[in-house]
């Protein structure tokens, strides 16, 4: 396995012979991956790595932290489970009382109780109650998403509501785009399990972005003039991967 030296770090990495036009950069769970032409040497190949040295060495130390990261527990289906919710948790309350499949969310009458989701489902199996807690999940991420955008495009001098839409990438918390008129904000529902001010500083992020549509330091004047504590809420961030709960 061929190795570099960028900085103060010896780095070994893959090395594979592919079709393409040009050198392609993976980080993966095991490190450096590198596609390249047939054609291209390897000094060319080094340089092309010196030069992008600055933004390996930031992914494999994200990477890293990523793999240090304990996986959480798979959830077992079933009345009495304790699901991720906003930081905390959820206990999942299972009945077969209703005409019909219905989600209701009740929030504990004082403080001290946990809150939990009520669920009516004639079919209780793993499968019926997966599928049922996911669809609240992301009725309740698209809500709670709707809210804090409002309350935070204005701070940010957008004057219209971008265009809300949830996703479930595995590697990102969400994402923004303009085309003309049309702003788009997208978010990672998997928020949802997340605490409120790390929602926050998501959303205000891609909020942002419909400033500016790169990380400059202009980028970050405007996250700043609305969250002065940004630098440690995105750090706090970085500890979180984007959870794979009832994948």
């Amino acid at each position: 396995m061929p190795q570099i030296r960028l900085g103060e770090h010896t780095l070994s990495y893959q090395l594979h012979r592919v079709q393409r036009r040009s050198i392609g950069l993976v980080i993966r769970k095991e490190g450096l991956a590198v596609r390249a032409p047939a054609w291209v040497a390897l000094s060319d190949i080094e340089a092309a790595l010196r030069q992008k040295a600055d933004w390996i060495l930031q992914r494999l130390a994200e990477q890293e932290r990523r793999n240090q990261t304990p996986h959480p527990a798979p959830i077992t289906w079933q009345h009495g489970t304790v699901l991720p919710y906003l930081g905390d948790s959820l206990q999942l309350d299972v009945t077969g009382k209703g005409p019909r499949p219905e989600l209701i969310e009740v929030l504990p009458e004082t403080s001290q109780a946990s809150p939990s989701l009520h669920l009516r489902l004639k079919a209780q199996d793993a499968d019926h109650l997966r599928a049922a807690v996911h669809r609240w999940w992301k009725q309740a991420a698209l809500r709670l998403f709707a809210e804090r955008i409002a309350l935070y495009a204005p701070r940010l001098a957008l004057h219209a509501l971008p265009q809300l839409h949830l996703t479930s990438a595995r590697t990102r918390w969400g994402s923004a785009s303009k085309r003309g008129a049309l702003q788009t904000v997208r978010l990672n529902w998997r928020l949802l399990h997340l605490p409120i001010h790390l929602i926050d500083y998501v959303v205000v992020h891609e909020l942002a972005h419909l400033h500016e549509m790169n990380h400059s330091p202009a980028f970050w004047r405007h996250v700043e003039a609305v969250l002065p504590d940004t630098s440690r809420r995105r750090a706090e961030l970085k500890r979180h991967t984007v959870p794979e709960w009832g994948a």
